[in-house]
């Protein structure tokens, strides 16, 4: 994987044009933070360090499954931290330093009551062994932010931790696009996806993050995305037995 990915300019081209295109099929979400992101890009040298917080999307229709059912408005808050040491030799590191990829979920009903609820992607930091199955990335329900809220009646686990390569903002957009949005209720969905350039970003942003992820089923020469890691559940049969 060329290193060139996270090179600044590049990324800082690819959001730009990324924020264009938003704006451009009318996606129902606030730039702000992105156009911010953009600027600070702009002025970098040879750091990589991406934060953003509380991206809002809005999504004014029912999806189906949802409960309470009665809930037919949500708002979707992503915020993202991602730092990069470029002294780590990626072909057989991580090179991400800092992650945390969070989405806040908020329903509301007919009569305005607000419902909540988390999803996060983040990083096994590998500080002691883990008392289950603890992927090196993984999405997980909850977590620590819903732990203040009232769960009623319902029981709410912290397991299981989901094996997830990681995202960086373009995929967390793709995510929430291809997770949240009907295509049926929403147009710009697949219009957008057709688009050549925001399918050439996604496809950068591909390499960026899972290259080498994916790569674990296929060589085990790396630190930290070895198949162990990766996919905890994987057993590997003892040559031997």
């Amino acid at each position: 994987m060329s290193m060139n990915y996270w090179d600044v300019y590049t990324y800082s081209r690819d959001l730009s044009i990324f924020i264009d295109l938003l704006g451009a099929y009318e996606v129902p979400v606030e730039t702000t933070e992105l156009a911010n992101l953009d600027s600070q890009f702009q002025s970098l040298k040879g750091n990589f360090f991406v934060s953003v917080d509380n991206i809002l999307f809005t999504i004014d229709k029912k999806i189906s499954g949802t409960i309470p059912s009665d809930i037919g408005y949500l708002q979707i808050l992503l915020s993202h931290k991602c730092e990069i040491d470029a002294d780590v030799d990626q072909e057989i590191d991580d090179p991400i330093s800092v992650y945390d990829f969070q989405l806040q979920i908020k329903g509301f009903d007919q009569n305005v009551k607000e419902y909540v609820s988390w999803w996060h992607l983040d990083k096994n930091p590998k500080s002691e062994p883990p008392k289950f199955t603890h992927p090196y990335y993984h999405l997980q329900f909850g977590g620590n932010a819903i732990e203040s809220v009232d769960s009623g009646d319902i029981v709410l686990l912290s397991a299981p931790r989901l094996p997830h390569p990681p995202m960086d903002i373009f995929l967390g957009f793709h995510f929430i696009l291809n997770n949240f949005y009907s295509s049926k209720d929403f147009h710009f969905v697949n219009e957008l996806l057709d688009n050549t350039q925001y399918k050439e970003i996604i496809c950068r942003a591909q390499t960026r993050m899972w290259e080498k992820y994916f790569s674990a089923f296929s060589d085990n020469t790396h630190n930290h995305f070895t198949r162990k890691n990766v996919f905890p559940l994987y057993l590997d049969v003892d040559s031997e037995g």
